[in-house]
């Protein structure tokens, strides 16, 4: 038997403010993170349905990271990632905190790994990024190049905006489509391939979560 602040939890679909105490079986539960890191495997899409068999986001949920499972409603994503893109996507717990992390004024730089069409020129690809690359459907957008694999024809992209496909739509525009397309970090949250495993969840580091506290 679950309870919420004293009332029994008859859904798995309620909802419960941040601050809800549960009592599983006898036994109290914690309140929730306000953030966790998942690694969002490709040809998962970032929605929460229970109406479509189509791999989403509640096949995750909740977050396996206490010994007693929390109820998958206290948790959304953080935006959104392509179905054809993978890496790092934020479970919040906090509607305030999710608008900060996504609200323009408030610039959380994203970095990408992207590997590419045709050989890169990385000098000439950093003076376009750098200027500006016309994306036909949201305006102009810059980034800031931050390593590069010539053997990978890989390059690894800064941005502080997030519009729909916008680094696609900018790469594509300069001579190179994307073959393949990774988040690797939101502000200073940073996660490589195997931190977690794709389709895993991890908690915030202290650096990380000074980071959001402070943000």
């Amino acid at each position: 038997m679950i309870k919420s602040n004293g009332n029994i939890v008859a859904k798995s679909t309620e909802k419960f403010a941040v601050d809800s105490i549960f009592l599983i079986n006898g036994k109290t539960s914690s309140p929730p993170p306000l953030l966790v890191v998942f690694n969002k495997p490709l040809g998962v899409l970032s929605i929460v349905s229970e109406k479509t068999t189509r791999p989403n986001l509640s096949f995750y949920l909740p977050p396996p990271i206490s010994d007693v499972p929390y109820n998958p409603s206290l948790f959304h994503p953080v935006g959104r990632l392509d179905n054809d893109s993978s890496g790092l996507l934020l479970f919040s717990s906090s509607g305030p905190l999710t608008q900060k992390l996504l609200h323009p004024k408030f610039n959380t730089e994203k970095q990408y790994k992207v590997t590419v069409e045709n050989k890169l020129d990385i000098d000439v690809v950093k003076k376009q990024l750098s200027e500006g690359v016309d994306t036909k459907m949201s305006g102009s957008h810059i980034a800031d190049v931050a390593e590069f694999s010539e053997s990978e024809n890989s390059i690894s992209l800064i941005v502080a905006e997030g519009k729909y496909r916008m680094v696609r739509r900018m790469l594509a525009n300069i001579g190179h489509p994307v073959l393949s397309l990774s988040r690797t970090r939101i502000g200073e949250i940073v996660m490589d391939d195997s931190d977690p495993p794709p389709g895993k969840f991890r908690l915030l580091t202290e650096a990380e979560l000074e980071w959001v506290v402070n943000k």
